[in-house]
């Protein structure tokens, strides 16, 4: 650690406080019969508009649908309440009413997503509108109603088309929206075969890209429509995590199989992606270097053999260093530490906005660097991932971490996130130079963090302790004067602590019986974070909100 770094203590002793120190879619504006609607300005993988129909100017009621979304939205003149039925075969599945709302114009808009039995959870969340279901909707004795017709939708990539089934003859406005350009998109018009097939290609306007998007509009009438979105495949994996994403046609089953070199099955994992086209899919075995991972669905394949993605936090130099394939495109997003803080990275990729987002381009013989100077200080507990782009569009991703360590006094219990190796040894010393202990252990491959306990080993000041991995010698860490005492009185707590060094004091609470668990045994809530620095003598003084601990 530098000079000009102030060190980090993390206060952990019990102080005897029972703890230690239906996403709507978007409503574009009205789009008129041969115009599409602006772009969403949200995020294009997670959000679709509800393509709607303009009002008509004999002031009836109009009908739009959406077959994987489940949404249906319209124009009326009327503020009363819009009842919607929803029939498959027999079976009533939805009967719903809701109130439209001003258009801002003199008229009103309504939408609502249609929900039933077995449409939500336990997988089903794709369900999807199917032909032959029929939607009928109602407003002050004027009845609408629609038959869903048969409409698919696929992309592909390498032809730069669109394709799927529609009624025989019908025409069809395909719309195409760029991802990395949310404000750029693509109309045209195609007429289904008589047999129902049909085609738009977009070759000679522009190529199709992985997470590109649009949809498929069908008009019955000029009261009523069917939309449906599609996707252009894309595939993202961690390398040594077990979940990944993918994006695919929408309310699609796909299977996704993580293969060994030798061609052997690992592990299989089978789901329905959402009405967007969105999933995350797990294997019990993390992908490794030369794995190959396939993902069906519909008909389509997307594939990604995993390959080298080296990354090495050098918080001397306030920088990333690696080895990849060469020329690939790199993504390094960085996240304020410690990692097992963040629930997300636990399980391969950190949830939140990272604080620092880099690219950069590795070098021909595949080295880069990835220079933090100046946009954060790689202090010790930093982590992130980062991301290499393929040829194809797809990504593959590594979480790392700066090393860093978290000691629980006075018993032993060492956490902490390191940056490869598989296997760890603690090696403690005391103060005279004195052995006192020694462990090792194994680390998971899929997570850089670890955390090791032994109540009955009593550390004292000065005590030594270092780890070292299979791959070297990587910290250590002398065990330094750290004392707490709470004064309930003045609702402060005050202790000792190295000169100049930053402390952190946590307030909370164990629904445990009063019984602190070092161990993570009992659910511990945090009420209050406190930081101070402490004095050239080393004394520390922080104040807590006293009215928390009434809770």
């Amino acid at each position: 650690m530098r000079s000009r770094r102030i060190p980090l203590l993390l206060l952990a002793g019990a102080l005897g406080l029972m703890g230690i120190l239906t996403l709507l879619e978007v409503l574009p504006a009205v789009a008129q019969a041969d115009t599409p609607p602006p772009a969403p300005t949200l995020a294009p993988t997670l959000l679709s508009p509800a393509i709607r129909m303009a009002p008509q100017r004999n002031l009836t009621l109009t009908l739009s649908v959406g077959l994987h979304s489940r949404m249906a939205s319209g124009a009326t003149p009327f503020p009363d309440p819009v009842a919607l039925t929803l029939r498959r075969g027999d079976e009533v599945l939805v009967h719903t009413t809701v109130t439209p709302f001003p258009d801002g114009t003199g008229g009103y808009l309504y939408v609502a997503t249609l929900t039933w039995y077995g449409s939500y959870g336990g997988g089903c969340s794709a369900c999807a509108l199917q032909p032959g279901d029929i939607l009928e909707v109602a407003q002050v004795g004027e009845t609408l109603s629609l038959t869903i017709p048969t409409l698919t939708a696929l992309a592909d990539a390498a032809t730069a088309t669109v394709f799927g089934q529609a009624t025989p003859g019908t025409s069809l406005e395909v719309r195409l929206y760029a991802s990395d350009s949310p404000g750029t998109f693509f109309t045209q018009t195609v007429t289904s075969t008589a047999t129902g097939d049909y085609r738009a290609d977009w070759s000679s306007v522009t190529a199709l890209a992985p997470r590109d998007y649009g949809y498929v509009v069908q008009r019955l009438d000029a009261r009523r429509q069917v939309y449906l979105r599609y996707n252009v495949p894309y595939l993202e994996v961690g390398l040594q995590a077990h979940y990944g994403t993918v994006l695919l046609a929408p309310a699609t089953s796909f299977t996704a199989t993580l293969f060994a070199p030798t061609g052997e099955t690992r592990s299989t994992f089978r789901q329905h992606t959402d009405s967007q086209g969105e999933a995350t899919f797990y294997f019990y075995e993390s992908p490794q270097v030369s794995d190959t991972v396939v993902v069906t669905a519909a008909g389509q394949v997307v594939s990604l053999t995993l390959f080298p993605l080296e990354v090495r936090p050098d918080p001397n130099a306030d920088r990333l260093v690696g080895q990849t394939l060469p020329n690939l495109h790199l993504q390094a997003d960085l996240y304020p530490g410690p990692l097992w803080e963040d629930e997300g990275a636990l399980y391969g990729r950190p949830g939140g906005t990272p604080e620092v987002s880099r690219t950069v381009t590795a070098t021909a013989g595949g080295q880069y660097t990835v220079s933090l100077a100046g946009l954060v200080d790689l202090v010790p507990g930093y982590y992130g991932v980062l991301y290499a782009t393929t040829p194809q569009g797809y990504r593959l991703y590594r979480l790392f971490a700066a090393p860093f360590l978290r000691l629980h006094l006075p018993g032993y219990t060492l956490q902490g996130q390191l940056n490869g190796g598989s296997r760890v040894t603690v090696t403690i010393v005391g103060s005279l130079g004195v052995p006192k202990d020694l462990r090792s252990f194994a680390l998971a491959s899929s997570s850089p963090t670890f955390l090791d306990s032994s109540p009955s080993l009593a550390l004292s000041p000065g005590d030594r302790i270092t780890l070292t991995t299979d791959v070297g010698r990587l910290l250590t860490l002398t065990v330094p004067l750290l004392t707490a005492r709470l004064d309930r009185s003045h609702s402060q707590v005050t202790g000792q602590a190295p000169p100049g060094s930053r402390v952190r004091v946590e307030i909370g609470r164990y629904a445990c019986e009063g019984k602190a668990s070092y161990e993570g045994g009992c659910p511990f809530t945090l009420l209050q974070s406190l930081w101070t620095t402490a004095t050239v003598s080393g004394r520390y003084t922080v104040t807590y909100d006293s009215s928390l601990l009434l809770l």
